[in-house]
């Protein structure tokens, strides 16, 4: 018998005492009314997943309805009643959709979002086998689109192993850590729990490297692969083996800005078959979204949107999804800065008046791209400075970045685009070329053993530079024993551990 969750805080009694008809169809409104609300039980990871939305989750009406035999309609009706709870309705509903878009989102009512309480209940058969279909259907799915990235994941039946000499840094590390909370005016308490916690996490990842626990997978949102390894602290990378030797990383250079050269092209926003590397293979829900807005050049969704990426200016198309990308000479432009080697550098003393440091430059360039709020942006120099230089792809970043239907659109964007170009291009490109050696990645990164290093860097860079005909860079870095500089280490984990949120 399966047994979802659903909020105990309501009185299902008088709930379910307005239902009308046969036992068994109240039975079958009962069933399907338990699977919306499990559905929108706002557990952790379902806030997580709603964060940015206000707590809204996305039901697609003809996916829900395979679930619960049509009925999606009547159960809206029960709980949306305002008299279905002492607070009002049980449900909200969010309308504003677009189809093939956007499906209408919902919540709990406030006081249930925030205190639903905690029952279990077991479906009839008929339910149950319907849920089931659907979970099994959505496990396929999954495992279909992971199936791409399979080569890599296999690459964790690997001989990888940790030093044991990991925990010994872990336990210096949170000596010190300790020794500053003494010589702390703050929260003592406070401190020395984020101290324990942050040393728990560190130890916990290095034993399930240990006991080979991997916990690879695929991100469905961003297309990232991650693991333990992944999400391992950096410092911690020194430690790690394959094949008992020591790993260097083989990193992509400026890769978010190139990235995001890559896809200012003709042949990324037009619709195509012949090509993999698009838009509407990489993220078809914003291709949907944009030729909406393009083919609706009135629609109000949002007149920021109309007036910066549909727009007049010389050299920049009136229609980006169908224009003449390759011939924006701001483009060309953005497109010819010298990825390879020397990005910041370059843009700071052409663009920018060397008025920033290197690393403030990295930093900033990540805001242009990825910082939605217009007030803050306009408070950022370089963001300002940028503005001036490339009009028109901060207008495009800006754009995409409000539309409210996406969480992070332009983020998604660039990761998903990343994920191609690095793990699908690239790594594929290393493991057919490199039959049997193995390695791991770290999202814009190959580690791998040093003898490996150089025929990876030139299979890396060639193969992504002929998918985009944008000259990519690779660099190869050798990581330091973290024991060597852990004065310095753990005086910057003191600084992130005080800045935590509480």
């Amino acid at each position: 018998m399966k047994q979802i969750r659903i909020p105990s805080n309501i009185d299902y009694e008088k709930l379910f005492s307005t239902i009308e008809g046969k036992d068994t169809y109240k039975k079958e409104l009962i069933d399907a009314t338990y699977v919306v609300l499990s559905i929108l039980y706002p557990s952790k990871d379902y806030i997580k997943a709603t964060n940015g939305f206000e707590g809204f989750k996305s039901i697609n009406n003809d996916e829900i309805n395979k679930i619960i035999r049509n009925r999606f309609g009547k159960v809206k009706s029960l709980l949306m009643d305002v008299n279905s709870h002492p607070t009002g309705a049980i449900l909200i509903e969010k309308p504003n959709y677009q189809p093939g878009i956007k499906s209408k989102s919902y919540r709990l009512n406030e006081e249930l979002f925030l205190n639903p309480g905690e029952r279990w209940v077991v479906l009839g058969s008929n339910a149950e086998k319907r849920l089931f279909k659907f979970e099994q259907d959505g496990i396929m799915k999954y495992e279909n689109f992971k199936s791409t990235y399979q080569f890599l994941l296999d690459k964790y039946e690997s001989d990888i192993t940790i030093d044991n000499e990991a925990m010994n840094y872990v336990s210096t590390l949170k000596s010190l850590l300790l020794k500053k909370v003494n010589q702390f005016d703050g929260d003592k308490e406070e401190m020395t729990n984020r101290i324990n916690d942050k040393i728990k996490d560190m130890k916990s990842k290095i034993r399930s490297i240990q006991n080979k626990k991997f916990r690879q997978s695929v991100s469905k949102s961003n297309h990232r692969l991650n693991s333990v390894i992944t999400n391992l602290n950096r410092e911690l990378r020194y430690y790690l083996k394959i094949n008992g030797n020591r790993l260097v990383e083989v990193d992509m250079k400026s890769s978010q800005p190139y990235v995001l050269g890559s896809i200012l092209t003709n042949d990324f926003f037009t619709e195509s078959t012949s090509i993999d590397y698009r838009l509407n293979s990489i993220y078809p829900q914003l291709y949907n979204q944009l030729n909406y807005i393009s083919s609706n050049p009135t629609s109000g969704i949002t007149s920021k949107i109309e007036k910066s990426i549909y727009n007049n200016k010389e050299g920049f198309p009136k229609y980006f999804m169908s224009g003449d990308l390759d011939n924006c000479p701001e483009i060309k432009s953005y497109r010819n800065l010298p990825f390879k080697e020397g990005f910041y550098s370059h843009l700071n003393m052409t663009f920018f008046n060397r008025d920033f440091g290197t690393q403030k430059v990295k930093d900033d360039i990540m805001l242009v791209m990825n910082l939605k709020e217009l007030e803050k942006r306009k408070h950022i120099e370089l963001i300002q400075q940028f503005k001036i230089h490339f009009p028109n792809i901060n207008s495009f970043i800006e754009s995409v970045n409000s539309l409210n239907v996406f969480k992070s659109a332009v983020a998604i964007l660039l990761q998903r685009s990343e994920s191609y170009l690095f793990l699908l291009v690239g790594c594929k490109a290393v493991y057919e070329q490199l039959i049997d050696v193995p390695f791991l990645t770290i999202h814009d990164s190959i580690l791998i053993e040093e003898q490996y290093s150089e025929t990876t860097k030139r299979i890396l860079e060639e193969s992504i530079t002929n998918s985009t005909q944008l000259e990519a860079g690779m660099s190869i870095k050798t990581p330091n024993n973290p024991i060597e500089n852990i004065n310095e280490i753990a005086e910057s984990e003191w600084i992130e551990l005080k800045n935590l949120k509480k």
